[in-house]
């Protein structure tokens, strides 16, 4: 932080930051690190008498169920006796406790999860409030010990809002072949994918829906013993390897169904003939159906891409494919693998 927030010259800005943030101590200098930070100040110099307000915040947020609160019934809360605070500040209040508690917090607009809530965010709820919504998870006892483990997993930041989400990153980032398919064999798997394409409350997320999806206790205890945590972790992780292993396996048996059909070996060897005979048919083949394929085996620039082929075989871009096309896949490579033979 810059002291005044950055802000240059008297605009109305300034005003408002002097007469709150400055004043109500918000925003002070720390002699030990020799920056400006955001804080709330200690009750003695709390001049403002903002504290309550906050604390009504956090109470408020920090409920025991982990509801959403609409920000139009915080503020309404916020006008009331005893807080009294106009309605202008509102919205910078709440800006404020969002900051200072902005790993625990998640934030919704028209009930959509905002992962990375950036300044164009902040400037449309102080002028339409009725948008947002907000909810927050104090973690203790097991569930820190879950978002440590988790945190690690993932290598990120240990918090809450931070490890769900890389976990959303990690399941919408898979390739639709992976978002699609009903061929994972492993149920936990398919329960875990399902709960997260229907989750509406990341909040929710890693203590509760997950951890039932995956046949554990959900952490609504903060004494649940460790041993349920690394259990509950390691099915997680398992499922994920699961994810992330299935297009690439995909990929292997496609290729394998690809070249049998060719009458080569399924393995790397095999593939190695598949380019070297392909390159040696290609100035001497002119078949309409044919001549593609040879071409996509071995481009112009000489390299040879193992989903560019299937891709081409399977009528679709390797990534987006569905079931039909793992399925289909066979037919279409015993095609190919006849005019391969015959040629």
């Amino acid at each position: 932080h810059m002291e005044a927030l950055g802000i240059v010259g008297f605009p109305a800005e300034m005003s408002v930051y002097a007469s709150v943030l400055k004043q109500g101590g918000l925003h002070t200098y720390d002699e030990k690190t020799q920056t400006w930070r955001l804080t709330l100040p200690e009750k003695e110099e709390d001049r403002l008498n903002l504290r309550p307000c906050f604390e009504l915040m956090e109470q408020e947020i920090f409920n025991s169920k982990a509801e959403r609160v609409e920000l139009t019934a915080l503020f309404q809360k916020m006008s009331d006796r005893p807080y009294g605070i106009p309605e202008g500040l509102h919205p910078l209040l709440f800006t404020i406790f969002w900051y200072l508690h902005r790993k625990d917090l998640f934030l919704y607009r028209e009930n959509s999860f905002l992962p990375a809530p950036s300044l164009p965010h902040f400037e449309l709820l102080q002028r339409r409030p009725k948008l947002f919504s907000v909810s927050g998870i104090r973690i203790a006892g097991a569930r820190r010990q879950l978002i440590n483990k988790l945190a690690m997993m993932l290598d990120v930041e240990p918090d809450t809002v931070t490890v769900t989400k890389q976990m959303f990153v990690r399941m919408f980032s898979l390739p639709v072949i992976t978002q699609r398919t009903n061929k994972l064999e492993n149920q936990s798997a398919l329960k875990m994918r399902r709960t997260f394409m229907l989750a509406q409350e990341p909040e929710k997320l890693m203590f509760v829906d997950l951890p039932l999806a995956l046949g554990s206790t959900p952490f609504t205890d903060v004494g649940l013993a460790p041993s349920l945590v690394e259990t509950y972790v390691q099915r997680l992780k398992a499922c994920l390897d699961i994810f992330e292993g299935f297009a690439p396996k995909q990929e292997e048996n496609c290729r394998a169904i690809l070249l049998e059909a060719c009458g080569l070996e399924a393995t790397e060897k095999g593939w190695k003939e598949l380019i070297d005979i392909s390159s040696k048919l290609t100035p001497r083949i002119k078949d309409e159906e044919f001549s593609p394929f040879l071409a996509n085996v071995v481009r112009k620039d000489g390299t040879s891409s193992t989903q560019q082929v299937l891709s081409f075989v399977g009528k679709k871009a390797f990534e987006q494919w569905s079931d039909a096309e793992i399925d289909r896949f066979p037919e279409l490579a015993k095609n190919i693998g006849e005019k391969f033979r015959y040629y």
